[in-house]
Parts: structure tokens; C-alpha cells; sequence
């Protein structure tokens, strides 16, 4: 059971790290995030969540922990968990296609898009996935834990299905409905070493954000606000543009605008938030389905 004086000492650290992570020396190694996140961790929270394109990533099922001082003293991503919606198997969020990159598909995120502002996390990412690939991720290596798997769980599969007649049968959010076990593993084969070629087309010489988002900018007045807001925002390229307020936890508060073939351009909006109650919220921007700001 946590105490209040532990709870208000994690929360002091979270709040350190955040507003270290909001500065403008953001990305300095010594007084910047990584002051107080370790950043091993977070490269490979990255890089496993970006191969299984986990539609959970970023937003939910994440954990984190603290080191004793002793220890460094560091928040830490890990233990990863909750990959059921991973590996092409949800039909949102993107999360069946083999190309994008999963961060770019989930609101509610500042903490990625401000590490990938930092030029030292993305060589950080290129490298690592580098050393991997030609280790623990090379295509082998991959198959041959699927396949191994795949042969432990053959008896327990077949028990599975006589018990529950799922096999050819569509259960949300799955995109793919395979007809046998074989089938199955024939898919998560198939995807993954798709998701690996794309990986590695898109990581070599990887080197800014731009490669993983879309051209946009939003203003918004006043911040904090009561009453309404006003907000502009600008477009380089034309597209079908949605508006929302999301809570802290990812959760739409509020659709606040929504239109089609929006032109390319600066644009302004005002709204009337009288009925929103107070808390903290996250204005989100939209282009064709793609989070952009």
C-alpha cells in the first residue's frame, strides 16, 4: 500500500521530469529529461511498441518505475505489457497496416512528439535498432521464437478452439480472421517481417520528426481558459480536418470541429466552453485521420 508521503514524492518526481521535459534546454543531457528518465529505456519502450504497432502504446498500459538514488536515481520505462492488440491484430488506430509509425496515430502524447524533438533520441533509436537487427531482432531469430511458440501451443490451441468455436469467426477489434492455426501463424509471420522491412526502410538515416508527421501548426488563446477559446492553426496541405478536447487520459472530452476537404491555409475558430468543468485538457488537431498538432 502506498503512503501519502510516497505518493507525493513520486508526483514531485513526475512533475521535475515534466517540467524539465517543457523547457527550452529540453534535450540537454545533463540538465535536460534525461536528468531525471533514463533513456535506454525509453528508446526501447519505443522501438517494441513501434514493431508490434501496439495500438495501446503511448497512451495506455504503460508503466514506468523510479530507482533508488542508490541506483541512479532514474524514472525507468518497463515492464512492457498488454500486447494482445499488437502484431496487425486491431482493425484502429492504423494498427493492421505493416507501414506508419504507431506514435504518430495516438492523441494524448506530448511526452513522444517532445522526445522526438530531440535529435540525440533519434540517433539514439537508429542505433539501437541497428545493433539489434543484427542480434536479437534478426529475422531468424524472430521466426524461430514464433515457430517454437507456435509448436508449445498446439495442443493448448486445439483444446482452446473445441472449447470456444472461434477459428473462421470475426471478433472485434481483429482484422485478420484466419480459418486454422496455421493460418494464423502464417499472418503473424507474414506482418512482421513486412513491419521489419518498413522499419528498416524508415530508420536509416532517420533524423527528425518530419518523417513521421504532417506539416501543421496550432495557437490557442487564452491558455489557461474559462469561458471559450479562440484558436487558429495553419495548413500546408488541404484534407479532411476534426478538432477535439481529450483528457489527460486519452478520453475525448469535447469534438469540437469536424470538416471535409478543408482548404490549405491559415484558419481561426472560436468556442464556447462554459460547459467543460475545470481541468486540465489536450487540444488535438487532425489531417486525414493523422494526429498533427
Amino acid at each position: 500500500e502506498i503512503v501519502p508521503e510516497q505518493k507525493e514524492y513520486i508526483k514531485n518526481c513526475i512533475d521535475e521530469f515534466e517540467e524539465a521535459l517543457t523547457g527550452d534546454d529540453f534535450a540537454d543531457p545533463e540538465s535536460g529529461y534525461r536528468k531525471y528518465m533514463d533513456g535506454t529505456s525509453l528508446v526501447d519502450f519505443f522501438i517494441i511498441n513501434e514493431l508490434s504497432r501496439n495500438v495501446d502504446a503511448y497512451m495506455l498500459s504503460t508503466f514506468l518505475y523510479k530507482n533508488k538514488d542508490s541506483n541512479g536515481g532514474k524514472l525507468t520505462m518497463g515492464p512492457i505489457w498488454d500486447f494482445n492488440l499488437s502484431f496487425g491484430n486491431a482493425t484502429y488506430r492504423d494498427a493492421f497496416k505493416t507501414g506508419g509509425f504507431q506514435v504518430s496515430s495516438n492523441p494524448s502524447i506530448w511526452w513522444w512528439n517532445r522526445f522526438l524533438e530531440d535529435s540525440s533520441f533519434v540517433s539514439d533509436v537508429e542505433s539501437r535498432w541497428y545493433s539489434i537487427r543484427e542480434n536479437q531482432f534478426r529475422n531468424d531469430s524472430i521466426f524461430s521464437i514464433i515457430d517454437s511458440l507456435a509448436m508449445l501451443l498446439d495442443g493448448a490451441q486445439e483444446r482452446n478452439f473445441t472449447r470456444w468455436d472461434l477459428l473462421g469467426r470475426k471478433v472485434w477489434p481483429n482484422y485478420y480472421v484466419g480459418e486454422s492455426y496455421g493460418d494464423e501463424i502464417d499472418i503473424l509471420q507474414n506482418w512482421t517481417l513486412s513491419r521489419l522491412e518498413w522499419l528498416d526502410s524508415k530508420l536509416q538515416n532517420w533524423t527528425d520528426i518530419e518523417k513521421i508527421s504532417l506539416p501543421s501548426d496550432i495557437n490557442v488563446y487564452p491558455n489557461p481558459f474559462d469561458n471559450y477559446l479562440n484558436f487558429s492553426f495553419s495548413l500546408n496541405i488541404p484534407g479532411d480536418v476534426s478538432i477535439a478536447l481529450y483528457s489527460l487520459h486519452g478520453t475525448i472530452v469535447s469534438r469540437i470541429y469536424e470538416r471535409k476537404n478543408y482548404p490549405a491555409g491559415s484558419h481561426s475558430i472560436d468556442w464556447q466552453t462554459s460547459e467543460i468543468p475545470a481541468s486540465l485538457y489536450i487540444l488535438i488537431l487532425k489531417l486525414d485521420g493523422q494526429v498533427v498538432s
